[in-house]
């Protein structure tokens, strides 16, 4: 996944922490999930690195998911949003 900023978008770390998904449990329920609540956000004054693609500076975001959701499920929610 790649995570594009741009100049008209001022966003906080708060932001980030408050940012609710809505996502499908394994019983099919739907549940409002902020990322503070599964995520642990912190803040960096550098790369360890610059990644670069065709000379165009990218952020590359890993994660995991529990064994209570669908990895999938939680992808396609998160790509959608992003």
């Amino acid at each position: 996944m790649v995570v594009i900023s741009g100049d008209d978008i001022d966003l906080t770390p708060e932001d980030i922490r408050n940012y609710k998904m809505t996502v499908t449990d394994r019983e099919g329920e739907k549940k409002d999930v902020w990322l503070k609540d599964i995520a642990e956000i912190s803040e960096n004054q550098a790369f360890s690195t610059i990644r670069r693609d065709n000379q165009t500076r990218y952020v590359q975001v890993s994660a995991a998911v529990d064994e209570d959701h669908n990895v999938t499920l939680v992808s396609n929610e998160f790509e959608a949003r992003l």
